[in-house]
């Protein structure tokens, strides 16, 4: 304590947090003796759970990405006022944003059509039309060197056309430019040159447009492909009274640039009704010609022989819908996919040989037979080492649309077997179509990005030593697919060294997964990532067996299936497993995973409780009777992973749900929602069922119990008629569970529970979805409004108007859909997983001292003022009370607050910190 003028300074000195930097004049605050500067943590800084997921900020379509070299790539996506572009990453640590522009949109209507083009290694084209204008903009994007990102001013003309406009290089300094310009009394098909300035960043014209074709009866759309260096060659349509003629144009590039003329070769087609025109460059003298018409596929093999262009004879293939893609193989052969139809649903792969005039046939399978739809966009993505991705919709019946990948290996010869439970996954969990979805591979490793609703996602593959196509660590949420049949998508436990394991149901693919995090400075960090099933599982239940051993039950499909079928339920469809595994600093050992052999039938719902005794508390629902059964296990290191120890009890009959809190010792109440059976476990196994207690409080909506830590349980429930949050205490008693107060009201409307309830230093806590009498509710698009963590004060007496004095209530970060995460490390910290801003799943540390939370880092009730400075481990000086001495300058008689930075501010919103009373003190109140 230090004075001085009548006026006393209480001052102590701290150790400085780890990973911490305190300077003098921060206001701080102090978590379990360490010392913190008092800021908040922005949701855009918390980590991602998944960093090979990465949304886009909300609004932005995605339309186009690219490989730029390596592990880069070009992202463009676009909202009605701006265009977004970042440059990226896709890291062993997940997808990393190396930089990003946004471009405005001046129109009221924002764009119609957007396009990117890579010219160079390190340049491309964006071009753009806005709705109701036919004047076109293209800007020159860069991205030299490794972090750069340069947009450069945008060149606009008038191009008269709603139809293709195509971009290909012409050099390091131009590129062309060709499209159909409608302005004339009949239509034009033109070329032009643009060249590039790579100082300034600039475009401009050079010289006239060319008019290579005019005809009133020439389509918008067209393809164009480079052959050779200054050699182009354009495919075009002219429609006919009956049939339609396709010209194929040659375009060189004389000694200034511009585009000439050069020979042309014609065929008719079979009618007239055009849908694409798409060319296939096979070699400097070669191309695939290939016309989708209304009831057909046509391929023509175009051949440059001197100065001539000779086209080979029509190979035709049946197809009404318009869903195909082709990719090369070789110089004489292509990969092509079909979907025949959006009736009949067969989904193609053919390898075209083109060595001979006419196109011919060397091999067809039949990937799928039931992928139909009307908003399918077939998209075949190379891999290399002969693998392929194609991404496609699979509706196989009216309300079960899934964007897919299948993994294909494709030689010039063969077209490999297709296994589905092996090469068949979810790119979005449901209800999305293929053509708003674009891939791209990514490096040599086997990965590929697909980017849709804006989301940009890692995915990777593999043929040898296993099949698999599959996401990385992936996402969680409330149900995926299924049509809400999903009872629970995620468990977590934390483990005796502090790490926190998370087992789940990812998102998109259905695949089990398991996350694991370890205590790090400041917070916590990712250990390892697992997939330990490649099939559709549900219901994961995870527990601690040993320090550092865990147990993962799940159950699975024995086939998975992305249709109807994945609502079958019971024997000979889903089956049991446990995967036992240790968790060392240095990854999974020891899994091991096995089959439940002890069930005597199936469990549609089921999870595990430890017991102090070292045993486990299998609790579940029959797939058949709906019966709820619990039944004693044990682990052994060697043979079956888990066995029976004692009896199989039934304890309740037709019920969807079950829930087991271990209330003391072996003493476990299993609560059905309909009543709540205290179970004690004796030293054989045996399980004895104590009196029940029907707990379904009159005109009320149990939503959990959650154990008081003293033997007994609280019991939250909803009044049926405010819909308000309410709480009834229960003591174990005489091997019964008694009431023991009257319910209380917690004065919070809500609709359900969304997260695990768990006890907070003596306070139930929880996360639901908070119920409003006017407002919105949280949504993709604003997912921060009404979810809400809870920590009810189930210890405390009641006050005059039936409300505890301790209820606290915060906003939690979490969108509408995806399961939060609040699992306590001791009474100031919890482990919590939500979202931010945008929609990307976060973990973080939630921290209280009482009366405020928050999330990131501390942000609590300031302690008072740094009088010194320090980085983590040294001691820092704080003053408490009294004067401090300020290095920056201050305003006498301001009152200052806790700025949201952790600084002194004259804002009020923060807490109070004090007065200044002079230019360089401030009396710390």
């Amino acid at each position: 304590m230090t004075g001085g003028g009548g006026t006393a300074s209480i001052k102590r000195a701290f150790q400085v947090a780890p990973g911490e930097t305190i300077q003098k004049d921060d206001v701080v605050t102090v978590v379990d003796d360490k010392l913190y500067r008092n800021r908040e943590m922005k949701l855009s800084e918390l980590p991602r759970f998944s960093p090979d997921v990465y949304y886009l900020p909300l609004g932005i379509e995605n339309m186009s990405v690219h490989p730029i070299g390596g592990d880069s790539f070009i992202h463009i996506g676009m909202t009605a006022t701006y265009i977004h572009i970042i440059r990226a990453e896709a890291t062993a640590g997940g997808i990393q944003v190396i930089a990003q522009k946004s471009l405005p949109v001046f129109g009221s209507e924002g764009i119609y059509k957007l396009h990117f083009k890579p010219l160079t290694a390190d340049t491309g084209i964006l071009y753009y039309l806005e709705y109701n204008t036919s004047q076109w903009a293209f800007r020159m994007i860069r991205w030299p060197g490794e972090e750069e990102l340069r947009v450069g001013l945008p060149y606009e003309i008038e191009l008269y056309t709603y139809g293709t406009v195509a971009v290909e290089s012409l050099s390091e300094q131009s590129f062309l430019v060709t499209w159909v310009c409608g302005k004339e009394p009949a239509k034009v098909l033109k070329s032009v040159s643009f060249a590039i300035n790579r100082v300034y960043d600039t475009i401009e014209i050079m010289g006239t447009p060319l008019s290579v074709e005019t005809n009133e009866t020439l389509h918008d759309d067209f393809a164009l492909s480079k052959l050779a260096d200054q050699l182009f060659v354009a495919s075009f349509w002219l429609k006919g009274a009956t049939r339609g003629t396709i010209v194929n144009q040659l375009l060189q590039i004389n000694q200034d640039g511009v585009p000439v003329a050069g020979v042309r070769t014609a065929v008719n087609t079979p009618n007239n009704n055009l849908v694409e025109l798409r060319q296939l460059v096979l070699s400097p003298t070669k191309f695939v010609l290939i016309n989708k018409l209304d009831t057909m596929l046509n391929y023509y093999t175009v051949f440059l022989e001197e100065t001539d262009l000779l086209i080979g004879i029509i190979h035709q293939v049946s197809l009404t819908d318009p869903f195909f893609d082709a990719v090369k193989l070789s110089s004489d052969r292509i990969l092509t996919a079909i979907n025949a139809g959006s009736t009949t649903g067969a989904l193609t792969l053919s390898i075209l040989d083109t060595a001979n005039p006419m196109v011919r046939s060397i091999a067809s399978k039949v990937i799928l037979s039931t992928v139909k739809g009307n908003h399918n966009k077939l998209q075949l993505v190379p891999m290399g080492n002969d693998i392929f991705v194609l991404g496609f919709n699979h509706v196989t019946e009216p309300g079960y649309n899934y964007t897919q990948a299948a993994m294909l290996r494709v030689t010039t010869e063969v077209i490999d077997v297709f296994t589905q439970q092996e090469q068949l996954i979810n790119i979005w969990d449901k209800d999305a179509v293929a053509e708003v979805f674009r891939f791209s591979p990514i490096g040599t490793g086997g990965r590929f990005i697909a980017a849709g609703r804006g989301r940009l996602k890692i995915y990777r593959c593999g043929w040898s030593p296993m099949r698999f196509i599959t996401s990385g660590i992936g996402e969680f949420k409330e149900a995926t697919g299924d049509h809400g049949f999903i009872k629970r998508t995620m468990d977590v436990v934390r483990l005796t060294n502090g790490y926190i394991a998370i087992a789940y149901r990812e998102r998109d693919t259905w695949h089990g997964k398991l996350s694991v995090f370890k205590p790090a400075d400041g917070g916590y960090q990712p250990l390892l990532s697992h997939t330990f099933s490649y099939s559709h599982i549900d219901n994961p239940s995870i527990v601690e067996l040993d320090p550092g051993t865990i147990a993962v039950q799940f159950k699975q499909r024995i086939v998975p299936a992305y249709d109807s079928k994945q609502l079958d339920r019971g024997e000979g469809i889903e089956e049991m497993k446990v995967m036992v595994a240790t968790i060392t600093e240095s990854g999974l050992t020891n899994k091991m995973t096995s089959g439940v052999t002890y069930l005597a039938q199936l469990y549609v719902n089921s999870h595990f409780t430890k017991l102090d005794n070292g045993c486990l508390l299998h609790v579940g629902v029959t797939s058949g009777s709906q019966a709820v059964v619990a039944q004693v296990v044990k682990y052994q290191a060697q043979g079956t992973a888990m066995y029976s120890f004692g009896r199989y009890l039934a304890l309740d009959y037709e019920r969807g749900n079950v829930e087991s809190i271990q209330l003391a010792g072996n003493k476990v109440a299993v609560h059905t929602f309909s009543c709540t059976i205290l179970l004690e476990i004796s030293s054989n196994g045996d399980l004895v069922a104590f009196e029940r207690i029907y707990s379904e409080l009159t005109n009320r909506k149990t939503l959990g119990f959650v154990s008081d830590g003293k033997g007994g349980a609280a019991q939250i429930t909803i009044n049926n008629s405010n819909n308000g949050l309410e709480t009834t205490s229960y003591s174990s008693l005489n091997n019964g569970l008694y009431q023991t107060a009257d319910t209380v009201a917690r004065k919070k409307q809500a609709f359900a529970v969304k997260s695990k309830m768990t006890n907070f230093g003596g306070r139930a806590a929880f996360v639901y979805r908070a119920r409003w009498e006017s407002g919105r509710d949280a949504s993709y698009d604003a997912p921060h409004q009404n979810l809400w963590l809870a920590l009810l004060d189930i210890d405390m007496e009641t006050d005059g108007d039936g409300t505890p004095p301790k209820d606290r209530f915060y906003p939690f970060p979490g969108a509408v859909d995806i399961v939060p995460v609040f699992i306590p490390l001791d009474h100031q910290s919890a482990f919590c997983v939500g979202t931010d801003e945008y929609g990307n799943q976060v973990y973080m540390l939630a921290y209280g001292d009482g009366e405020s939370l928050s999330y990131g880092r501390p942000y609590l009730t300031p302690l008072g003022v740094a009088s010194s400075a320090g980085n983590g481990g040294e001691h820092v000086e704080v003053t408490v009370r009294g004067i401090s001495e300020s290095e920056t300058p201050l305003m006498p008689g301001a009152v200052y607050y806790n700025g949201r930075d952790g600084k002194l501010c004259l804002t009020a919103g923060g807490k109070k910190i004090g007065i200044a009373i002079s230019e360089h003190e401030l009396l710390v109140e």
